[in-house]
């Protein structure tokens, strides 16, 4: 089932947004690159993949929405694993999520994807 013109604009923006931060991310947090470069080439490629995505819902959206749930709960496991990755910058788990979570920027890539899980299960199950 395809979902509705006004979830698939918002659904646009919602990845762009996503984009934006990521790419901040990658321009402005000099900690990323100068002790976390694996997590920077990992955003990079994320950053990839939303584009693709993006491109994949603006020119033909079939499918659209078990690309964009797989690729959210994807990315969403991943970012919260990257909590698990403490112990090689010398922190604890508390002290590396705290860090995290005070990145704004972070938190948006996250936001992100469950704002546009939670709107293509919402719009699958209203149609019902």
């Amino acid at each position: 089932m395809e979902i509705s013109k006004h979830i698939k604009q918002i659904i646009i923006i919602i990845y762009i947004f996503s984009i934006f931060c990521g790419l901040l991310l990658l321009f402005t947090d000099v900690e990323l690159w100068d002790v976390g470069i694996s997590h920077a080439y990992v955003l990079i490629i994320f950053i990839i993949i939303d584009l693709g995505i993006l491109t994949k819902i603006v020119i033909n959206p079939k499918n659209l929405n078990q690309i964009c749930i797989i690729w959210g709960l994807i990315k969403v496991i991943l970012l919260f694993g990257d909590i698990l990755t403490a112990k090689n910058f010398g922190l604890t788990y508390y002290e590396f999520a705290v860090y995290l979570f005070n990145i704004w920027l972070f938190n948006g890539l996250i936001i992100s994807q469950v704002i546009i899980i939670l709107l293509i299960i919402i719009e699958k199950y209203s149609r019902r």
